[in-house]
């Protein structure tokens, strides 16, 4: 196993078991931001309530797992460059980000992580391409349903599935893996019913899934799994044990089941990845909650 980070700021973290096509990615679980600018930040409390908490544990069940470690409200990595360092309510949910506003050197400082972090998570697919021909991104993501009002049945609104696949503009010839996913997500179960799924539904894809998919036309899949958050009290980051850690785990082998049948569903890619899913360590299980942080 080797870990590495982005330089010189190590916003991304990245764990290689072995190499793969298929690599996995937390773009929001982290809640921390830098020193500099941490005092004039929304509060942690609220930041973590538009956060994506847990995700990385989804990620490190796969043997290549990139992590960003610094939270969307200090640089946003699936967002365009103009958009990524958020400076006003409009930008996030109407929460004010900074109070006083960024400086010029730190606004600037901000958006030097975000290029380090793109340019990082670029050379990653680079390398899966130019090895194997092809990669498929794992993208994953949380969304809140509670906003306004508590809702004890998460299965009434078909609107907001559990299993949200973001798709966008995905090349047609992927097809085929994105319906197995689909059908995938509909034989996990939570709290003994069988999950909602939908696609396109609560989310269609962000700045990293169209980013890379036009980088690598027909050669990268970026499907983007977003998971309604039935698995945490949304405000707190408290996850419901031990239902999390069976979601996270049943997920993952049906995500792992369908990138072994890659050959099958997409002949035009050639040679099997190699295995898929990494056996349970203690680094793929035990993030902080509302952290995003698991060991180092």
């Amino acid at each position: 196993m080797s870990r590495f980070r982005s330089r010189p700021t190590g916003i991304v973290d990245c764990r290689m078991d072995w190499d793969s096509p298929v690599l996995a990615l937390s773009l929001h679980s982290c809640n921390q931001i830098r020193e500099d600018i941490r005092e004039k930040a929304a509060d942690a409390a609220l930041r973590l309530w538009e956060e994506d908490p847990g995700t990385d544990r989804f990620a490190n069940a796969f043997p290549v797992a990139m992590v960003v470690r610094a939270s969307r409200f200090e640089t946003d990595l699936n967002r365009p460059p103009e958009l990524a360092v958020y400076q006003r309510p409009e930008h996030c949910w109407n929460i004010e980000p900074y109070n006083p506003p960024l400086s010029h050197e730190q606004l600037q400082a901000s958006l030097a992580r975000y290029r380090e972090g793109i340019a990082f998570i670029d050379q990653q697919v680079d390398r899966a391409v130019e090895r194997f021909g092809y990669c498929v991104l794992l993208d994953f993501h949380s969304y809140n349903y509670q906003r306004k009002v508590q809702v004890s049945r998460w299965w009434e609104d078909p609107r907001r599935p559990v299993f949200n696949l973001g798709t966008g503009k995905t090349d047609p010839s992927f097809r085929p893996v994105l319906d197995a996913l689909l059908r995938a997500f509909s034989g996990i179960q939570w709290e003994g019913r069988a999950v909602t799924v939908g696609e396109n539904q609560a989310f269609d894809g962000g700045y990293i899934h169209f980013r890379e998919e036009a980088r690598h036309p027909g050669k990268v899949l970026v499907p983007s799994i977003e998971v309604k958050k039935v698995f945490m009290e949304e405000r707190t980051g408290r996850y419901f044990e031990p239902g999390f850690s069976r979601l996270v785990e049943d997920s993952c082998h049906a995500i792992g089941a369908v990138m072994e049948m890659l050959p099958q569903l997409l002949p035009r890619l050639g040679q099997p990845p190699p295995p898929v899913l990494r056996e349970a360590k203690d680094d793929a299980t035990t993030s902080l909650p509302g952290s995003g942080m698991g060991p180092a």
